[in-house]
C-alpha cells in the first residue's frame, strides 16, 4: 500500500580535516513530500553534495549506511532507480559530486550514529 507522503529530518555531518583545528559542521534539515526512507536518504546525499559544491570541497568522501542507495549512485546505468521518486535527487548528488571528484561508500548502520552523510 502506498503511504501518504510526509515530512523527514536529514542530518548531515561535515568534517574537514584540511584546515586546523579540523572543521566539524553538522546540519539538521527537513524536507517534506518523502514516501520512504530511502527517499529521505536521497534527499540528505543530494543536500549535502550541494553544501559541499558550495563550500568548494573537493575529492569528498560522502559515506551512507543504505546499500541499496549507495549502489545506485555507484552505477554505471543511472536509468533505473530504486524507486523513481529519488531520481531527482540523485541526478543532483551527480551533477555536483562528480565534477568535484567526489566519492560514497557504504558503511554499516552501527557506525553510522551521527547522519546519514558524512564528508
Amino acid at each position: 500500500p502506498s503511504l501518504p507522503p510526509r515530512i523527514a529530518g536529514l542530518g548531515i555531518f561535515l568534517v574537514n580535516p584540511q584546515v586546523q583545528p579540523t572543521q566539524t559542521i553538522y546540519i539538521k534539515a527537513q524536507v517534506s513530500g518523502v514516501h520512504s526512507v530511502l527517499m529521505a536518504k536521497a534527499a540528505a546525499l543530494a543536500l549535502a553534495a550541494t553544501l559541499n559544491d558550495r563550500l568548494n570541497f573537493n575529492n569528498t568522501t560522502f559515506l551512507s549506511d543504505c546499500q541499496q542507495l549507495v549502489h545506485f549512485v555507484n552505477a554505471a546505468d543511472q536509468n533505473h532507480p530504486p524507486d523513481w521518486r529519488i531520481k531527482s535527487y540523485t541526478q543532483l548528488f551527480r551533477n555536483t559530486a562528480d565534477p568535484r571528484h567526489a566519492k560514497i561508500y557504504k558503511i554499516n548502520r552501527n557506525l553510522n550514529t551521527t547522519a546519514s552523510c558524512f564528508s
